[in-house]
């Protein structure tokens, strides 16, 4: 009896200890998933920063600078025309006059963080300025609008016409490069195998040249005319 209850004590002990270590890691992934900082030691300050749209940001999301988290979001205020976030950030964070805060998703399953740009200028205070933060872009809304606005264009029978236009095209330089090769027209005849047209040419601008070197000798009616005697 002595050796069953000891089992059983045995027993409970490693059922208890199973359990609070599955509650100690229950709670510290809750900690580290909630963006809640327990170490003690961090010297953290509070920023605001007005923005009109937050895109669904929330208390307790991560604010992450240089690619590190740096805090998390403390508070969200609604305005009659912007919302006000209040941040708790480490104190060795450099903001500067040319800073950008902006919202990003975090995966395309949803989540959202405050990403934080140092910029260029003057430094400026973290407890007393009030920065001003970019809102997020909607993708989905982006992929509506170009959806609906390719749906305008099949629709409305733009596309359709310009690939009319370019086949009313494409048959008219067919049948020009046809005629080329049938020796058809100007073009045709020059690009021909036939060296007529060549000759023609040819002895066009001989004559061309002997009449311009009569010219200049003074030769015949226009020779006489243009002649310094």
């Amino acid at each position: 009896m002595s050796k069953k209850k000891n089992g059983d004590v045995f027993a409970e002990l490693t059922v208890g200890l199973f359990m609070a270590v599955v509650f100690a890691l229950l709670v510290y992934f809750t900690v580290v998933i909630s963006g809640v900082d327990l170490l003690t030691g961090r010297d953290r300050v509070r920023s605001t920063v007005v923005f009109t749209d937050v895109g669904g940001l929330k208390t307790r999301d991560s604010v992450i600078y240089r690619g590190m988290k740096v805090g998390s979001v403390a508070d969200i205020n609604l305005g009659s025309t912007n919302v006000t976030v209040v941040l708790e950030i480490d104190r060795d964070v450099v903001l500067r006059k040319s800073c950008r805060i902006s919202v990003a998703a975090l995966s395309l399953l949803g989540g959202n963080y405050l990403l934080l740009e140092e910029g260029k200028g003057d430094k400026m205070p973290l407890e007393t300025s009030t920065f001003h933060g970019e809102p997020p872009s909607d993708w989905m809304r982006d992929l509506g609008d170009i959806a609906r606005n390719v749906n305008e264009l099949t629709s409305g029978g733009e596309i359709k016409g310009v690939l009319t236009n370019l086949e009313e095209a494409a048959r008219n330089a067919n049948v020009i490069v046809a005629r080329i090769e049938r020796g058809e027209g100007t073009l045709g005849k020059l690009a021909s195998s036939d060296s007529t047209v060549y000759d023609d040419l040819k002895r066009t601008m001989s004559n061309a040249a002997e009449v311009s070197d009569r010219l200049a000798s003074g030769k015949g009616t226009l020779g006489k005319l243009t002649s310094d005697d």
